[in-house]
């Protein structure tokens, strides 16, 4: 149980790696428009946004937003993302309409399952 303590320190990409061309290349068209819950060190934005689209990332963490920031520098895309501290569990607000939506290893951040229910319900609006 203590590896999950700690799951903002884990680094996601190796494995969002191997799970988003599979899911998402098919559906992925250059300038659509995505939205990422829970992006954490930005690599499936960094993915998303080499391969055309435009990408905002949400997190909680702003630890996670500044490595997310330099990752997508690093990589070139710093145009095509943009990252913000936003607790989607917390504030339902709207973040605009997105072509799609991505939330890899999200809800299993979320504990409290009427949280759960209402972010799901967001994700599904937004």
């Amino acid at each position: 149980m203590d590896e999950f303590l700690n799951w903002r320190e884990i680094d996601y990409a190796p494995v969002s790696g191997e799970l988003t061309p599979d899911v998402l290349e098919a559906h992925l068209k250059p300038g659509m428009s995505v939205l990422e819950l829970g992006c954490g060190k930005g690599g499936v934005a960094v993915w998303l946004a080499n391969r055309g689209a435009d990408v905002l990332g949400v997190d909680v963490s702003e630890d996670a937003l500044a490595a997310a920031r330099k990752r997508a520098a690093a990589a070139g895309v710093e145009a095509r993302t943009r990252f913000r501290n936003f607790d989607i569990a917390r504030s339902p607000q709207s973040l605009d309409l997105h072509d799609i939506v991505v939330a890899i290893r999200f809800f299993t951040c979320i504990p409290d399952p009427v949280r759960w229910v209402n972010a799901v319900e967001f994700a599904k609006a937004a």
